[in-house]
């Protein structure tokens, strides 16, 4: 139905998703569509749906059905419509709008409610700088990775060389390096993951804190800095339990961002909702019993 744009290059996700969020932001209708996302952005539409669900701390995936209702009944009366629909023949107009579900649509986590106004700009800027910190994480960690190889294989080549040329006393002192490699990065090991699991931790109570009290720039400012500490933890683990981590530390965000939906602002802990603290430190206990496991072992 839509063409799609031809690049010179694609674009990675982090473009589309920079672009979504300015769009939600600052579009003046808070209902986003996935048509009108493949129509202004080019990208394919379950790709866009891609980036949605994996962004669950900027967008909601879906609208409720009767504000969606409302929102095509808008559409086909109001003079501004958007690009997508105004594309298309009448009757396909019609048809599109019919066939439009919930799932069809999203929000920005920001203007979640009816008749919510375009984002300040803090808020677009928040987000553009968290986008930013996924975009470089990712490519650190490949950096890293390429690193990690540089370091083994260049030692190993230098190793092989030597004991082709000197067989008997070489391989000695590799030997002997070798341990002393080894108890230096035993003694070295533990307290980079004691920094790393303390600091994740202890990031969780005053997102939760800030959450319960309604207290959106400390909740965000938090936020900013667990995902600085998941950084850390995320080298120490395996690929299978550096997802699982990422996956908890997705739906801590969602929880205190359902935290903040359903609080209002109060002036001490005393005051937060007992049932929150008890799904709060449910939570917790089973992050902090596996994590614990993970890094050291008890």
């Amino acid at each position: 139905m839509l063409q799609k744009r031809t690049a010179v290059e694609e674009p990675d996700k982090y473009h589309y998703l920079s672009a979504i969020w300015i769009l939600s932001c600052n579009d003046e209708d808070g209902v986003m569509t996935y048509l009108g996302i493949e129509d202004r952005l080019g990208i394919d539409e379950e790709k866009a749906r891609e980036i949605i669900r994996e962004r669950r701390e900027l967008f909601r995936p879906f609208v409720p059905k009767d504000r969606l209702d409302e929102w095509k009944e808008s559409i086909r009366n109001r003079k501004w419509r958007p690009s997508w629909y105004t594309a298309i023949s009448d009757q396909k107009r019609a048809e599109a709008l019919e066939k439009m579900k919930p799932k069809d649509t999203f929000r920005n986590q920001f203007r979640a409610e009816p008749g919510a106004g375009r984002c300040n700009i803090e808020i677009i800027d928040w987000g553009l700088q968290h986008i930013e910190r996924l975009r470089k994480a990712k490519h650190d960690a490949r950096d890293e990775r390429m690193k990690r190889w540089t370091n083994i294989i260049t030692p190993s080549l230098a190793i092989l060389l030597a004991i082709l040329s000197m067989i008997g006393s070489v391989y000695t002192q590799v030997q002997a390096s070798r341990s002393q490699f080894e108890v230096a990065r035993y003694q070295t090991d533990r307290k980079p993951k004691q920094d790393a699991y303390s600091g994740f931790m202890g990031a969780l109570y005053p997102m939760f804190d800030a959450a319960a009290k309604h207290k959106r720039d400390e909740l965000l400012s938090h936020i900013a800095r667990m995902e600085g500490s998941y950084y850390l933890v995320d080298l120490f683990l395996p690929d299978e339990e550096r997802n699982w981590l990422w996956n908890s530390y997705q739906n801590f965000v969602q929880f205190f961002f359902t935290v903040f939906d359903k609080s209002v602002a109060v002036q001490s802990n005393t005051e937060i909702d007992s049932e929150l603290i008890k799904e709060y430190t449910s939570h917790t206990s089973v992050l902090r019993s596996r994590l614990h496991t993970l890094l050291f072992g008890t």
